[in-house]
């Protein structure tokens, strides 16, 4: 598809792209997509398709070329896996039966 080719053209962290410019390039292609459609199909990508995409933090994403950039994102998604848990565990606490 196209933004597969798209994302296929920025491999390695040094060829970040955010997620503003995948925004104008799909708009440019014809395709006004919303932001969580941009999401969601970075997503589908990955998940059906078996493709190594990556982020970085408020920078954006790229197709992975390391191990090393797998690892960093693994990391980052654990860390946040751990923070979104503290954030429930302190929520629960006012649910009141």
């Amino acid at each position: 598809t196209l933004l597969v080719d798209f994302m296929r053209e920025h491999k390695g962290a040094e060829n970040i792209v955010s997620i503003n410019e995948i925004e104008r390039f799909m708009n440019e292609k014809g395709y006004s997509l919303a932001r969580a459609s941009i999401y969601s199909a970075l997503d589908k990508i990955m998940y059906e398709r078996n493709a190594p995409i990556c982020f970085q933090n408020a920078k954006g994403y790229f197709w992975a070329r390391t191990r090393d950039e797998i690892e960093e994102t693994i990391a980052d998604l654990e860390s946040r896996r751990a923070s979104l848990q503290e954030h429930i565990d302190q929520l629960k606490q006012f649910i009141i039966d």
